[in-house]
């Protein structure tokens, strides 16, 4: 690809819509939030974007009219082809590839990345005409283990090396149409769109482009309650920040609880009898993910880490600290929170009957009243990691507003 001198940078997307959505329970494509379905949130995008010049929607043949008239009532008049999806994703990418106008380069996204951001998509394009190929991707923040078949530990990974992808990717066109041809050939899995590059190609360079924490798939029913909002967030004035915190960890095992004994914290209430959570603090994800949102709104520049390594190093594991000190970091820069709002996913234990208490904790830290603080436990229905009890997760939005 001729990308180095190359100063057109016009390129096409594919969309990838055609999963089964069995996770969500029904077709998330379709699902509407604030009033609009997913598809045409994510179509739009790229409609409005001035570098992306046709736009390819590969979606299930069943859905292909449904689809359509989405197209046209939000008038994605970039809509230039339309294809079947495959069994695989790598079947349904090399389908859109094949009735892709010819360009320089291509995207591929998925349908249920509504929020993907015009910087995302920029740089994005950018990298491929200067390196040949790039993803947009967050830097993993949990500790992964490599374990055998029978479920030991092998070794730990170097986290800061490792990277979550997500969408936009891309690479040169004639490559991409050459890289799938190759991997349905020899029948290899692929398990993102860039890999296929690397396996037909591992001599292209592939550029890392940072995410949005705004840029997640739409996964399950927890992720729809999160981009509703989101999207709420997104129209309060000026005067307001709005951010999305996340905070995961797994349960101590039991051989590891015998080393450090450490009781489950969430919301800063115990729960005595339950393992605690492999984390160097208490592990309270709520108290984390409530941090991660509010560092989140006020630009993103400083990381929980900023607090955590230092409280760390002093010996101190209560996650209040971290949170007290988020607030008054948050206040030095002249705001202070209006609401927060979280989602737990636990599939174990029993939250019901704390949820009063960590409202409570949560509204004596941060200084908020009576119906400030919304705290939503979801079971996972054992779909998820976290769900079936080997972890819990949390997910936290805010609202801060300019002190006056």
């Amino acid at each position: 690809m001729s990308t180095h001198q190359s100063t057109n940078l016009s390129t096409n997307v594919i969309i990838a819509a055609g999963g089964d959505s069995t996770r969500m329970g029904k077709n998330k494509q379709l699902l509407r939030l604030a009033g609009k379905p997913v598809i045409a949130r994510t179509m739009e995008a790229f409609q409005n974007h001035p570098l992306i010049e046709k736009i390819v929607l590969v979606r299930s043949p069943a859905l292909a009219k449904e689809f359509r008239d989405i197209a046209a009532k939000y008038k994605i008049s970039k809509l230039a082809a339309e294809a079947d999806s495959g069994s695989t994703r790598s079947e349904s990418v090399y389908n859109g590839l094949m009735v892709t106008p010819e360009c320089p380069a291509v995207l591929i996204h998925n349908g249920a990345n509504p929020f993907v951001t015009e910087t995302e998509i920029t740089a994005c394009i950018k990298e491929i005409f200067q390196h040949g190929a790039a993803v947009v991707a967050s830097p993993v923040k949990d500790t992964i283990k490599v374990i055998s078949r029978n479920g030991f530990v092998m070794k730990t990974l170097k986290r800061g090396e490792l990277w979550a992808m997500q969408t936009p990717q891309g690479m040169d066109f004639k490559l991409a149409k050459e890289a799938y041809t190759y991997v349905l050939k020899q029948k290899l899995e692929c398990t993102d769109d860039v890999q296929a590059l690397e396996l037909f190609h591992p001599q292209t360079e592939i550029k890392i482009v940072p995410a949005s924490p705004y840029n997640f798939k739409l996964t399950t029913p927890v992720d729809i309650i999160l981009a509703e909002s989101i999207l709420k967030g997104q129209t309060r004035g000026p005067d307001h920040l709005h951010g999305v915190g996340e905070d995961s960890h797994r349960f101590l095992t039991q051989k590891e609880m015998k080393k450090a004994s450490k009781s489950l914290v969430i919301g800063g209430v115990a729960f005595p009898g339950e393992p605690g959570l492999s984390a160097n603090s208490d592990g309270d994800v709520v108290y984390h993910a409530l941090c991660r949102a509010v560092l989140n709104a006020l630009g993103g520049k400083e990381d929980i880490g900023h607090f955590a390594d230092y409280f760390a190093n002093e010996g101190l594991s209560d996650s209040k600290l971290y949170l007290t000190n988020v607030r008054i970091f948050m206040e030095e820069k002249e705001y202070e929170i209006a609401e927060a709002r979280i989602i737990l996913e636990a599939g174990r234990p029993r939250l019901a009957d704390k949820l009063e208490e960590m409202r409570s904790n949560i509204r004596n830290i941060l200084g908020l009243g009576e119906g400030c603080v919304g705290i939503s436990p979801h079971s996972g229905e054992n779909l998820t990691a976290y769900g079936k009890g080997i972890g819990i997760r949390a997910f936290a939005q805010v609202t801060l507003k300019r002190q006056m």
